[in-house]
């Protein structure tokens, strides 16, 4: 199935107490340049906000479909947003990720005239306040040249590390997840498991260079710690594993490790290695928290007070 630029081309965003954000990123989609024969449709994803995120994406026309903390995962909140978008090719972006361009989102679906094409995913640059361990693993992923990945030249594992569809910035053809969902029942890391599926089915993907968005994440202690212990509980997960004590010593230590060895790049800022280093063993310790809060089984709970 080929794509024709016209008929409409669904957006959907996840939102949760990010209302500047995500007006600035409507902001921005909405003065894309686009055929005259291609229709906009904003679906945005409400995660019981209360600083008005609902509010600013209706001012822009999306559609706000409500998922409340209880039942909240980002599998299914991507999800509930596809149910709702009737375009063939559906856009996937994060809140606080903003189109460099006006021209993003004509490069995003390009690659769809080439029916073997089941997704996109496109370039991202960091913030200027982007702590040095985003820095470097955004400017090692995210090259100048774009990378058609399938399942004859990419090596497919069980967790789906190293090769996933970002969804952050992405499009995916909705007759794929049609046959294709994203998990609910993990934590995070959802877009992993996901291209790893898509993969395994025999589809193929392409990394857009030419579409650029400006996203980076820039997390409190706490925020840090969440986001990356469920990914890493994703990944044993996937791998037949649970994340004990040994797993977590492992893990703190891969941490420390690596940001050590991005503290020492002499190509980032003094002011955010400085920062690196002071923040460490701090966020050594959120994750001892977060593990801790996990055994006792109020992972759920405590996850949506440190998130906020």
């Amino acid at each position: 199935m080929s794509y024709a630029l016209q008929g409409v081309v669904s957006v959907v965003i996840r939102v949760r107490n990010a209302a500047a954000e995500i007006e600035e990123s409507l902001s921005s989609i909405c003065q894309q340049i686009l055929p005259t024969d291609l229709k906009l449709e904003l679906i945005v994803v409400d995660n019981d906000s209360t600083d008005g995120s609902a509010r600013v994406a209706r001012k822009y026309g999306a559609k706000v479909i409500a998922i409340s903390q209880k039942e909240f995962t980002w599998g299914r909140a991507l999800n509930r947003g596809m149910e709702n978008t009737t375009g063939d090719i559906v856009v996937l972006l994060s809140a606080d990720a903003r189109p460099v361009d006006r021209w993003w989102l004509i490069e995003m679906l390009k690659p769809f005239s080439d029916p073997v094409i089941a997704a996109v995913y496109g370039k991202q640059l960091s913030r200027s306040n982007a702590p040095v361990d985003e820095r470097i693993r955004i400017a090692k992923k995210f090259g100048t040249e774009p990378i058609l990945v399938d399942a004859k030249n990419c090596e497919q594992t069980s967790s789906g590390r190293g090769m996933p569809v970002s969804n952050v910035c992405a499009a995916i053809r909705k007759y794929v997840w049609q046959k294709i969902e994203y998990d609910e029942t993990i934590e995070g890391g959802e877009d992993g498991l996901w291209t790893c599926n898509i993969l395994k089915a025999g589809h193929s993907y392409l990394y857009q260079a030419n579409a650029v968005v400006i996203h980076s994440h820039n997390d409190k202690v706490f925020r840090f710690a969440w986001r990356e212990f469920e990914i890493a509980q994703k990944n044993l997960a996937l791998e037949g594993k649970r994340m004990g004590p040994i797993q977590l010593v492992r893990f703190v230590g891969s941490f420390a490790k690596r940001r050590l060895r991005n503290c020492m790049h002499s190509n980032i800022p003094a002011r955010i290695r400085v920062k690196g280093f002071v923040r460490m063993p701090w966020e050594m310790i959120a994750f001892c928290i977060v593990f801790i809060t996990e055994k006792l089984g109020f992972g759920h709970d405590a996850r949506s007070l440190m998130w906020g």
